[in-house]
């Protein structure tokens, strides 16, 4: 005799359902269109790159900042870079061209 739980019979419709879950949660995973190609760009040179390097240099123990660091805004080099990189990606074959960011 079985005591406690809920009845075997009440069991196997919960997994049943449970199973038929998961395949269609693996059938949409199959599903899915993944890029092809992945970029990974880091940015350019920030201002906060410039005063890091100028706190190293002088031997300081602080980078002189007034924003915070994911606020810090590209140095002239680092816009630079970035328009080098647009013009570049502007170059490739469509195909080859990211299409999200």
């Amino acid at each position: 005799m079985r005591v406690g739980g809920p009845p075997a019979v009440a069991v196997v419709p919960k997994l049943r359902e449970a199973v038929s879950r998961r395949v269609r949660d693996l059938a949409d995973i199959e599903q899915q269109r993944w890029p092809a190609r992945l970029w990974v760009v880091r940015h350019g040179q920030s201002a906060g790159n410039v005063a890091r390097d100028a706190a190293h240099a002088a031997g300081l123990p602080r980078i002189d900042l007034e924003a915070r660091d994911v606020d810090v805004p590209l140095s002239e080099l680092g816009q630079q870079q970035s328009t080098a990189l647009g013009e570049w990606f502007s170059q490739q074959p469509v195909d080859l061209r990211p299409n999200v960011v």
